[in-house]
């Protein structure tokens, strides 16, 4: 038996027989007596048997117990009868030393992680730093090193929004301490190289993408606008480390695509993820409705979004990167489900039934076209739609109507 008092051990000689248990044994550095102690096979068979149990404090307790209850045995023989008591006291105190030893040496290594993190992340800003005077020169500083600092005491990095300006540095990233000049100039010099890749493709232009196409002629309209910046279009591409079909490829994707002049594809990859762009893509293509019973194109464009999200929400793994594709497939089939539900709700709408439910009078006013601008927005509306029920909508709109603060209208 041994305890741990600072650095100070206590300590004797066992014989490692299966000796007598009333054998007397003597402390190393007094010459004491303090037996008699459990045998190895006994210390084995209650380890085996007791330190396999997942609750801790029962784990303790039932393992002080058989040595107790050992211990009280053998003290039938005759030998130290009085010592039973002093015999739990030892494991108390040799229990509350080994915690007191354990939480310093976690303090200890938690102060030694700190003490790590804190000269990483001065390396890494060291680094940053000098990145921006490498890029200082180039209109693709701020773009490229737009980044997120994490500093929890523990973990320690850097991210930046770019993901192929991440790639590029991930090497770097990961193990700070090994840079040197010539490295940083060489990787600056990639960052550099990536951007004016773009630049000699005219990829900004967006020309590659076709007019006569009603989804790509939107798209091109809206990644020409302020709505979608350089920033969010690079934020989302598919990392060289996860989506690589080579484990060897020293390249993104998005910028391998971009040096094959696949640029409609490099386009779709870096959307694959904006679903709210995409979704408002899709509704602005859709633009081919003249006003229906006091119904326009914008109720039109909201059922083209619900379409989209719904098509989206039904997607396996949705957080698995899609190809252009994959996003056409989707197209196609939001397309389709668009306008069976389009002509089934201009029918609807051009019916007597549903006129004269709108001619009836509402408190408050306008209710009723509430109600029925519904079937552009519920789901669950669409289905009485897609199978052309038209007398289930008309009686499940009433419902509605009756009691609005269910669908809070």
């Amino acid at each position: 038996m041994w305890s741990l008092e600072e650095n100070k051990v206590a300590t004797t000689i066992i014989d490692y027989s299966h000796r007598g248990v009333d054998q007397l044994c003597r402390e190393v550095v007094t010459d004491d007596y303090i037996g008699p102690l459990l045998n190895v096979r006994d210390l084995k068979q209650i380890s085996s048997t007791y330190d396999c149990r997942y609750d801790y404090d029962q784990r303790v307790e039932e393992r002080r117990t058989m040595i107790k209850t050992l211990h009280e045995k053998r003290m039938g023989l005759g030998t130290y009868e009085g010592d039973g008591e002093q015999f739990e006291s030892i494991y108390d105190d040799a229990k509350d030393d080994l915690l007191t030893y354990e939480t310093k040496r976690q303090e200890e290594y938690s102060q030694r992680q700190k003490e790590r993190s804190k000269k990483r992340i001065e390396k890494l800003r060291d680094i940053h730093g000098k990145l921006m005077d490498l890029l200082e020169d180039h209109e693709c500083q701020e773009i490229a090193l737009d980044c997120t600092w994490t500093e929890d005491g523990y973990y320690t990095g850097v991210s930046y929004s770019c993901v192929f300006v991440q790639d590029i540095l991930s090497s770097l990233i990961d193990a700070p301490s090994g840079y040197t000049t010539k490295r940083l100039k060489m990787l600056a010099n990639k960052i550099k190289g990536a951007f004016d890749l773009l630049d000699e493709k005219e990829f900004f232009s967006f020309e590659f993408l076709s007019q006569d196409d009603p989804f790509e002629s939107a798209l091109r309209t809206y990644c020409l606008s302020d709505q979608l910046t350089k920033k969010q279009l690079f934020s989302e591409l598919h990392s060289r480390r996860r989506y690589s079909v080579s484990s060897s490829a020293t390249e993104t994707p998005f910028i391998q695509q971009i040096r094959e002049d696949r640029l409609s594809e490099a386009l779709y990859m870096s959307l694959h993820r904006h679903d709210a762009a995409l979704q408002q893509v899709f509704a602005s293509s859709r633009a081919d409705v003249d006003d229906i019973a006091g119904f326009d194109m914008d109720d039109f464009r909201s059922l083209a979004k619900t379409i989209w999200e719904f098509k989206t929400s039904r997607r396996g793994r949705s957080w698995d990167p899609r190809t252009k594709e994959d996003i056409k497939t989707q197209l196609t089939e939001s397309t389709e489900r668009y306008d069976a539900i389009k002509e089934n709700i201009i029918t609807f709408l051009n019916k007597d039934t549903t006129r004269d439910f709108l001619d009836l009078p509402s408190d408050p006013e306008d209710l009723r076209r509430d109600v029925l601008r519904l079937i552009f927005t519920k789901r669950d509306l669409h289905s009485f739609l897609f199978t052309e029920c038209y007398m289930g909508l008309r009686r499940k709109l009433e419902h509605i109507y009756r009691n609005p603060e269910d669908y809070d209208l």
